[in-house]
């Protein structure tokens, strides 16, 4: 059996989509067993995708949540409020398994969208503390699509000591994830 760097981000998508899916849960099944030390993180959209990664046992799950309306209903064929459920149903998952597995929301479009344009703070803001609200164990704000830039990563909510809103939930902001494309 042979695999390569993108069976890595198959298990993202369903099986109907690209086949393959199984494999990449049986490979961090075979591996995790050979490499000490080796951090399984899985990105998954929904409670399906998390339960496999559960029993595949991965360490992280990252639940992406859109904080633009267009690219979420574009991505996942959900709200973000929905997603914000999700977080909730992922967590009942993880408990019902007796698993250790953290759960990272991943608000995503949280500098702008190529489909929506402009998205708002205060939008990235109650999403995150909604999810965190939701029993998620950490957020990280995720550019997406190439928005993100030092001036507007700087005055991020849970990088401004100036912000007049109290931010203890971003204590927990864990990372960023950005693109090098503007």
């Amino acid at each position: 059996m042979r695999h390569d760097l993108n069976d890595g981000i198959q298990a993202i998508v369903s099986g109907l989509v690209v086949m393959s899916i199984r494999v990449c849960a049986a490979l961090v099944v075979t591996v995790r067993d050979k490499l000490a030390g080796l951090r399984v993180c899985a990105l998954v959209p929904n409670v399906k995708g998390a339960e496999r990664a559960i029993d595949a046992g991965a360490d992280l799950l990252i639940l992406p949540i859109s904080a633009s309306f267009a690219h979420s209903q574009a991505n996942v064929r959900k709200t973000p409020d929905k997603m914000i459920d999700s977080v909730r149903a992922i967590l009942e998952a993880r408990n019902a398994a007796g698993a250790a597995t953290r759960l990272e929301a991943g608000i995503g479009t949280a500098f702008g969208c190529a489909i929506q344009g402009d998205v708002r703070e205060s939008d990235v803001l109650r999403l995150a503390e909604a999810a965190l609200e939701a029993g998620a164990d950490c957020i990280s704000l995720a550019d997406t699509v190439g928005y993100a830039n030092p001036a507007r990563v700087c005055t991020a909510p849970s990088t401004r000591p100036d912000c007049r809103k109290p931010m203890h939930p971003f204590i927990l902001l864990t990372g960023a994830y950005t693109h090098e494309r503007r």
